[in-house]
């Protein structure tokens, strides 16, 4: 299990720690005087993660999972990009990149070499492998999109399709993915409601507020 967390200063670095709660400690896995954000872990022990950059604005790296060896550049260009997530088998990443002024959705080869292959043909955020690999699922704004693989040796597509709209929460920059997908096909979304907002209500007088609900004896 991974968290990013802010230690060691105002950077973000990742941390590992067992999913048994075996120890609570986390141990350091990378550490720079760069954010990173966005991190992708592979069955075979990698994992693939963004590194905030100066020049390039945002850039992928890969490591291996258990600490050993250093960090090195998965995908680096002027361009961004973000939400790397391998396939099941390992061989790719699919990641989103402004590559052509807008957000698109790519995949690209693990570990490389190999040119990023593009997905989406309208905008795309937060890509999702189905769990035998065979399609590729994105959000296109209100749209939920699939696309299936038609080949591997090279990757190739088939043209996205709309699976459906609506009904759940869009995209929206610096927010966690919103839906995700069984090893059944079956969808698991967050749902908008009439409440929900990304604003902060900040409450004054909160303290004489307690004390009216909960009185004291």
């Amino acid at each position: 299990h991974f968290s990013t967390r802010w230690r060691d200063g105002p950077t973000r670095n990742l941390f590992t720690v067992p999913a048994d709660g075996s120890v609570a400690e986390p141990v350091r896995l990378v550490t720079s005087d760069k954010d990173k954000a966005h991190v992708a872990w592979s069955r075979d022990g990698w994992v693939v993660y963004q590194l905030l950059g100066e020049t390039t604005r945002a850039d992928l790296w890969k490591q291996r999972a258990d600490g050993s060896g250093k960090g090195e550049p998965f995908l680096a260009t002027p361009f961004a990009e973000a939400n790397p997530v391998f396939s099941p088998d390992g061989q790719w990443v699919a990641f989103v990149a402004d590559t052509t002024g807008a957000d698109e959705v790519w995949v690209r080869p693990f570990p490389g070499p190999g040119a990023p292959v593009r997905v989406s043909s309208a905008g795309g955020h937060d890509p999702v492998w189905s769990r035998d690999g065979s399609e590729l699922f994105y959000q296109e704004g209100a749209k939920l999109m699939s696309a299936a693989v038609l080949s591997k040796e090279p990757i190739q597509f088939r043209t996205p399709q709309m699976l459906f709209e609506g009904g759940f929460v869009q995209w929206e920059q610096n927010t966690p993915r919103t839906f995700d997908v069984s090893d059944d096909g079956r969808f698991l979304m967050v749902e908008p409601s009439a409440t929900y907002s990304q604003r902060f209500n900040v409450v004054l007088n909160w303290t004489e507020e307690l004390k009216r609900l909960i009185p004291s004896r």
